[in-house]
């Protein structure tokens, strides 16, 4: 037994990779009907539309903001009106109040 045909027995042979070819046991109709709608969507210009969405958001949103400041205005306009009234009143006020007491 020569030195050659003892390197080339099993015992130093190492063994390959094993490949396997497992192919799928179910189809996602799910799947497939959802990347048909990506493409089809991809190809219609889905990207604009979104964008346009966006736009119509932000001309809402500003108008919010324009209503808050207007209402923030509404409120404020009546305190000061309300410490007016009371400023001015405050002497019937306060005899009101000292009639009162003094009973």
């Amino acid at each position: 037994m020569g030195q050659k045909q003892f390197l080339k027995s099993r015992f130093f042979k190492l063994p390959n990779h094993k490949q396997f070819d497992f192919p799928a046991r179910y189809y996602d109709e799910r799947k497939e009907k959802l990347n048909d709608q990506i493409k089809a969507a991809n190809t219609q210009g889905y990207n604009e539309r979104i964008k346009d969405s966006f736009k119509s958001k932000s001309r809402i949103k500003s108008w919010n903001q324009n209503w808050d400041t207007i209402r923030l205005l509404i409120i404020f306009s009546i305190l000061i009106f309300g410490f007016v009234f009371i400023y001015s009143q405050i002497d019937s006020i306060l005899e009101i109040l000292t009639k009162s007491s003094s009973k």
